[in-house]
């Protein structure tokens, strides 16, 4: 079962939340050019931008499908950032994050939010091909009489970043380890422990999976339904408005 996220909600009554959705509340005379059309935007496009790179694996450049996940990672933070200043408007930050970290579909979130914000902040290399191969080193054990033997130690590694140019391996791409992302720039540490969220939910998973479940915890969470001119919305929230 996929997790909705569980989103702090910080309103007065359900039709406070209801205004904060279509983007007008009572103090607010401007009009949204259609209702939640921003929320159709960010997820409509990372269901194409999902599709663009299963499409890319084995047809196009690496480089393409490399974009591909880039453009799903901008629109997961973006749909992210809605949920944080309409949803939960008027939470903290950190409320926010505390709240998302309660479940696993709030952690992937965070953690593809966070590797989002690594990515495009620190030029970090987030994904890694799934080919293998086998890697033996030699080294030498001293005994305790002090006679030495030599032995052999054999790791089997992932081929981390492919030739961008190349064409993409059909297999497809995997989230690297978190340990092995670049430091984070001075005063950009991550403070809200969405790295460690990322090892849990992210690291070492095949993109498409991944993105396949952050698609499904953000339509579990809020879904639109279009029709005949009507709209319908199913919201989930983890308190009611006016409860705390």
């Amino acid at each position: 079962m996929t997790d909705s996220l569980l989103l702090p909600v910080k309103a007065e009554s359900m039709e406070q939340v209801v205004q904060r959705l279509i983007g007008r509340e009572a103090d607010d005379q401007r009009f949204a050019i259609e209702p939640l059309w921003e929320w159709a935007l960010a997820t409509e496009a990372l269901v194409g931008a999902r599709g663009r790179y299963l499409k890319a694996l084995g047809a196009a450049r690496v480089l393409d499908a490399r974009a591909a996940v880039g453009e799903a990672l901008w629109w997961i933070a973006s749909a992210d950032e809605f949920l944080f200043r309409r949803i939960s408007k008027g939470a903290t930050r950190r409320e926010y994050w505390e709240a998302l970290g309660r479940n696993r579909g709030g952690r992937l979130i965070g953690a593809l939010t966070f590797v989002r914000h690594r990515a495009g902040h620190h030029l970090a290399q987030v994904l890694a091909g799934t080919d293998s191969s086998e890697v033996r080193a030699p080294f030498t054990v001293r005994q305790p009489d002090g006679t030495s033997r030599e032995s052999w130690l054999t790791a089997r590694v992932s081929v981390a970043f492919a030739a961008p140019f190349a064409i993409a391996d059909p297999a497809g791409f995997r989230f690297v380890r978190e340990a092995d992302l670049p430091p984070a720039d001075p005063g950009m540490e991550e403070r809200n422990g969405r790295d460690t969220w990322y090892s849990e939910t992210v690291e070492g998973r095949a993109v498409g999976d991944v993105l396949d479940e952050a698609e499904a915890v953000l339509g579990s969470t809020l879904a639109v339904v279009r029709s005949d001119g009507h709209l319908a919305v199913s919201l989930s929230l983890d308190t009611l408005p006016g409860s705390g």
